[in-house]
């Protein structure tokens, strides 16, 4: 009985469907005080803003905050700053993102924004793309074999970098019903949402029958 080695791929193309936004508001003052009485008031200008357009203040989470002198402040007319970051992850739809967007330059939001994009189902695509590679080294196994007649008899090892993947941020029914009210009509709430490409691949070795 023979053996041979044979490598399978399996790759896929996905649309994103999950977006998680950072958002970073920042303030300075002439006391941390100061500092951390504008900054306040900025995150909460931002979150009265969301409440009005169907997104609760719970739904954000807290990322990071800090207050503090600045480097070098002795030379700074506003010795001191503070920071907030919150996020909150949403359905990826570009109206979303296009009213986001509308919403930082109408209210003139003092905000730094961080946008990820995910696929929300990514252990059960490289489950099937598992799948489909070992099909895939199955299949030209038998295609190379029917050239002297043989036949694939089984697996004497399979070797893979595959490693357990975690969904990310699962479409469950919360996340669904966050939609956010559209600013006003554009053409940027028509563009596509971004894509991924995810792949996996073994090496397989063959039992043939001679």
């Amino acid at each position: 009985m023979g053996e041979m080695t044979v490598k399978g791929y399996a790759e896929r193309k996905v649309e994103c469907d999950t977006v998680k936004y950072t958002l970073g508001f920042n303030a300075e003052g002439l006391t941390i005080s100061d500092a951390v009485k504008k900054v306040n008031a900025e995150l909460e200008h931002f979150l009265e803003i969301m409440e009005k357009n169907s997104i609760t203040a719970d739904r954000f989470e807290i990322v990071d905050n800090k207050s503090a002198e600045k480097y070098g402040h002795n030379e700074e007319k506003m010795p001191y700053y503070s920071k907030r970051i919150v996020s909150i992850t949403m359905p990826l739809i570009a109206k979303n993102v296009n009213s986001m967007m509308q919403y930082i330059s109408d209210y003139k939001l003092n905000v730094v924004s961080d946008e990820e994009y995910f696929y929300s189902k990514i252990k059960e695509l490289h489950e099937e793309l598992l799948k489909e590679a070992v099909a895939d080294s199955r299949k030209k196994a038998e295609l190379i074999a029917s050239f002297t007649g043989q036949k694939i008899k089984g697996i004497k090892s399979v070797f893979t970098e595959y490693s357990e993947f975690e969904d990310q941020y699962p479409q469950d029914s919360e996340i669904k019903v966050f939609k956010l009210c559209e600013s006003r009509p554009s053409l940027a709430g028509k563009l596509s949402n971004p894509t991924i490409v995810e792949t996996e691949d073994v090496s397989i070795v063959w039992l043939i029958e001679d």
